[in-house]
């Protein structure tokens, strides 16, 4: 037998869907001998093979022993029937001897299998970093969901479990408020065509800047407001009109010091 390095959560994981498998398939060779119905026989004993090959293939996989093919579930033919309550209604209570074991008792411990089979799975395949492993385990999950249905559409046929539905309005108000995405992919674009066309609403306006005066035009302005003439400021037209004051400040600080200058330099 050849040994594998695999990683702690896959080794718990393995460890955790082989005994779930070992038990089911105990429980499932139990619980045939139960059945009444040739119809049930016969799906009971249609599962029960294809679990024990599933079974083997997964302790051949993880031995290294090579992995075969994998297999999807299919299930037994069944007579075309809408779902709904076709049988009376039914009081649940536990059972106080094997012997009054019945059909419905067989069945829904199947379901209930199944159910808890294809979670069970599904969780230890999202902790397989090993491909393969991985792989099986989400086809064995999608198996034991396909035995499920089976099961359910057999309870359903005979009256055992009722397809419970709401009212159309209950219905339309949940699932109605979600509706697709205004935004599609490339590939969603080419499939589906909007009934409608949304608009998008209208984006803040924002006011519209005045372009600046040209460099030459900026030093001619400052040059004028130095010769004493009518001073303008290079950033005065730009909507900014403390910029504006700041540059007239500066120029009057530029005149005092050249006032307080002009004695000395005659001295």
């Amino acid at each position: 037998m050849q040994h594998h390095q695999y990683g702690a959560h896959e080794v718990i994981e393995l460890h955790e869907v082989l005994a779930a498998s070992v038990d089911a398939l105990n429980l499932f060779r139990v619980y045939l001998s139960y059945v009444q119905d040739p119809e049930l026989e016969q799906i009971v004993s249609h599962q029960l093979s294809f679990m024990t090959d599933e079974y083997n293939s997964l302790i051949h996989l993880i031995h290294g022993r090579g992995m075969p093919a994998a297999s999807s579930y299919k299930k037994v033919a069944a007579p075309g029937q809408q779902a709904g309550m076709q049988g009376g209604e039914q009081v649940e209570r536990p059972n106080r001897a094997f012997e009054l074991i019945d059909d419905r008792d067989v069945v829904s411990t199947l379901l209930g299998t199944h159910k808890a089979g294809a979670k069970l799975r599904m969780d230890a395949a999202l902790e397989c970093a090993d491909a393969q492993i991985r792989s099986a385990l989400l086809q064995a999950a999608n198996n034991c969901a396909m035995q499920a249905f089976e099961t359910w559409g057999y309870m359903n046929r005979r009256g055992f479990y009722e397809l419970s539905t709401l009212q159309p309005t209950a219905s339309a108000h949940v699932l109605g408020r979600y509706q697709p995405t205004t935004e599609r992919s490339a590939a969603d674009a080419s499939r589906f065509q909007p009934t409608e066309q949304v608009q998008a609403p209208p984006g803040p306006v924002y006011p519209t800047m005045p372009s600046a005066p040209s460099s030459s035009t900026a030093r001619e302005d400052v040059a004028g407001s130095h010769a004493g003439g009518e001073r303008t400021s290079p950033v005065s037209g730009l909507g900014f009109p403390y910029l504006s004051g700041a540059v007239d400040h500066q120029t009057k600080m530029q005149q005092t010091d050249e006032e307080s200058e002009g004695p000395a330099s005659r001295h």
